[in-house]
């Protein structure tokens, strides 16, 4: 898990993040209106539900899911993220 951490990232879950999920009509709101940390606030939202299970992990994958790819006209899934779920099951399992 060290070399998947080391390339490509983690996010600090400080819980001075938490502030941005209070709501009045709901158990959390999944939005912030914080101008930056996208992918740490919405890893901060999905740990509310992990139930503190230590060994959990959130792909920010949204912003390279769809882009210009060789096999098609137009934008289409790009597969960002198949290797590093295959190099985890392949390495960590």
């Amino acid at each position: 898990m060290i070399k998947l951490i080391s390339d490509y990232g983690i996010c600090s879950l400080w819980d001075v993040w938490l502030d941005d999920f209070k709501s009045d009509v709901a158990d959390f709101k999944n939005i912030s209106m914080k101008p930056l940390g996208d992918c740490i606030i919405a890893a901060k939202f999905l740990e509310q539900f992990i139930g503190n299970h230590p060994n959990w992990a959130h792909l920010d994958i949204a912003g390279v899911a769809f882009g210009n790819v060789g096999y098609a006209k137009e934008k289409a899934a790009t597969g960002f993220g198949v290797q590093l779920l295959a190099d985890l099951i392949e390495n960590y399992h």
